[in-house]
């Protein structure tokens, strides 16, 4: 079923045909009769099939005599009637219908004609807009004519161009072309394998000085190797002694850095030590908050610029800084103390003792007593040697361990070295 049977016949409806009524000669002046006949005469057609289109027919319009002092609602009411009475008016009985949409079958026709943009009524156009026999034989000349222009066109551009004909100075010319097009060619690859060249002569050069820059400092590295373990050897200590040492020494620096520390400005000079300063370590146990028997913390003791509110002797002031620090893991995992901890540096380091190595001696001194727990310790930092710590990125790492003590308990020195005669003695 098509849309066309859903809606009513446009005959329902009344409207006044404005063409159909007025002769077809007319519609127009008479000296513009024969223009428009010509006009539509010369419509050009496709030959579609359009389907269904829309026809938009207007009904007549009810003009509403209104006066001023009357209401438009109020057309139909007698004077002696108001406004809020039963009769029915006018308005309410005006029935006028709205704009109809009509759909129509449009049939396959060989030519669709392009119209203007009035629009008349299909009875109207079926009687005044047909075609004479000779105004169809002039649309037929003049699509005739229209199919040859476009058929010659394309035939024309199809058609390949004659080439002009080469004289013998074109060809000299083209030959001049050729050759300094080639000249350009030969410069730029000319100039890229100079650069590449200069570039080969700087990275030989380079290489070269890399090259003696390694040998020099292999060599130096060498050296100094040689007489670390000439000095290792004349201080008593074995090579697997001081490594152990020094092992020791790199598990007390934090893996992620220094944080939550705690600085304490001294009211007297420290002289570079806080152990020396504060042999009881009160002026810590004062002003830390967490729990120091959990773990350990690091200490060092310098100068830095004074506030300006407590500047005296000029610029600095000494301060002593605090980092907690994790306490070891146990290497095989029941390890409690410092010498289960480190086992092969504590038996070497006694033994270069008493061997009368003064150099073990001391580290004896320095580490934590090897009967004690691993945690509640203070390690004391001391500056590195200048030239250590030149290409040092980590300030952390730009001190050296010095010295330890227990926190709860901190030992004086001459304890220590009591303590130290009795390993010996063992």
């Amino acid at each position: 079923m098509s849309m066309a049977d859903d809606l009513p016949d446009v005959s329902d409806y009344e409207y006044d045909d404005h063409y159909s009524s007025i002769p077809e000669e007319d519609w127009y002046p008479s000296d513009e009769q024969s223009d428009v006949q010509e006009f539509f005469g010369r419509i050009v057609d496709n030959s579609v099939d359009m389907g269904e289109a829309i026809a938009l027919v207007f009904p007549d319009l009810v003009e509403h005599d209104v006066n001023d002092d009357e209401d438009m609602f109020d057309d139909g009411l007698d004077g002696d009637e108001s406004e809020d009475s039963d009769a029915s008016t006018n308005y309410e009985e005006l029935t006028e219908p709205d704009v109809v949409l009509t759909v129509v079958e449009v049939p396959a026709e060989d030519r669709v004609n392009e119209v203007g943009e009035d629009m008349v009524s299909d009875d109207s156009a079926d009687e005044s807009y047909k075609a004479t026999s000779d105004e169809e034989s002039l649309a037929e000349s003049d699509s005739e004519q229209m199919r040859y222009i476009v058929e010659n066109v394309a035939e024309q551009s199809e058609a390949p161009v004659p080439p002009l004909e080469e004289t013998a100075l074109d060809r000299l010319l083209g030959a001049d072309a050729k050759v300094k097009q080639g000249e350009k060619k030969r410069d730029a690859s000319h100039w890229r394998l100079l650069e590449l060249q200069e570039i080969l002569r700087n990275t030989e050069r380079e290489i070269s000085e890399a090259e003696e820059a390694f040998q020099a400092i292999s060599a130096d590295l060498n050296n100094s190797q040689t007489e670390r373990i000439a000095q290792i050897t004349a201080s008593g200590l074995s090579v697997e002694l001081y490594e152990s040492y020094r092992d020791f020494c790199e598990s007390l620096h934090p893996e992620f850095g220094l944080r939550e520390g705690l600085s304490i400005t001294c009211d007297q000079p420290h002289n570079g030590s806080y152990f020396h300063y504060d042999p009881e370590l009160y002026l810590f146990k004062e002003n830390v908050e967490m729990d120091y028997s959990t773990c350990n913390f690091r200490c060092e003791a310098g100068k830095e610029p004074a506030l300006w509110s407590r500047s005296r002797d000029g610029q600095f002031d000494d301060v002593v800084n605090f980092w907690p620090i994790k306490s070891p893991e146990p290497r095989i995992g029941f390890e409690k103390t410092w010498g289960e901890q480190y086992p092969v540096l504590y038996r070497l380091a006694i033994q270069a003792a008493k061997n009368a190595s003064d150099a073990a001696r001391e580290m004896l001194m320095r580490l934590p007593s090897p009967d004690s727990p691993l945690s509640g310790w203070m390690f004391e930092y001391q500056p590195e040697a200048p030239l250590a710590i030149i290409d040092e990125p980590s300030i952390s790492r730009r001190w050296t361990f010095k010295e330890a003590r227990k926190i709860e308990a901190p030992m004086i020195e001459e304890e220590k070295r009591q303590l130290v005669e009795s390993l010996l003695a063992a």
